[in-house]
């Protein structure tokens, strides 16, 4: 296992997750307001260098997949939905991580709710939807008909590709990646 290339650099990385109550916690703000506190904490122990919140930490079973489709990608015909691994990451996770960065930046201090839509995605999906060209700039959306996954109505939302990264194992490492990739929202 310490031969294989999971896609980051595991060295002096310490990960533990947090639960936090409903009752507390019952919208966005308080939730965005908590990953706040605890981020500058974490930054401000005197022996870390490097630290980011996300929802999904490699090995831990926790990852989730969601269908996302790229502004101007065609499906072949029998081809099936593409429902890449989704994660959500904060400013300063890849860095902790040591996940490389391929193309772009990473999430930074700019990606908050009332910035434009962005994400990161690993260099597996950007060959899936744009073979041979540069993936940044280009936007993936969340389909909004269940129907006609490929349709665009006045309620889909676009991401716009700012960064390409590494792939990573999220899973048992004897495994391959995951076969479509993974993207990334800002937390």
């Amino acid at each position: 296992i310490m031969r294989i290339d999971v896609g980051f650099e595991p060295d002096r990385v310490y990960t533990g997750m947090v639960n936090l109550p409903g009752t507390g916690y019952k919208d966005n703000p308080d939730l965005v307001a908590f990953k706040t506190r605890a981020l500058e904490a974490l930054r401000a122990l005197p022996d870390v260098t490097e630290a980011g919140l996300t929802t999904d930490v490699p090995f831990s079973g926790n990852l989730n997949n969601n269908v996302i489709m790229a502004e101007g990608y065609v499906m072949k015909p029998g081809e099936s939905l593409l429902a890449p691994a989704q994660s959500t990451a904060s400013d300063g996770y890849f860095e902790a991580m040591h996940i490389p960065l391929v193309k772009g930046r990473y999430f930074d201090a700019r990606d908050t709710k009332d910035a434009p839509n962005v994400a990161v995605i690993d260099e597996r999906l950007a060959k899936k939807f744009w073979p041979g060209q540069d993936a940044i700039g280009h936007r993936l959306y969340e389909p909004s008909d269940a129907k006609d996954i490929q349709k665009i109505t006045k309620d889909t939302q676009f991401y716009t590709v700012v960064g390409v990264v590494k792939n990573v194992q999220f899973s048992d490492p004897s495994e391959d990646f995951t076969p479509v990739g993974t993207f990334y929202f800002p937390y």
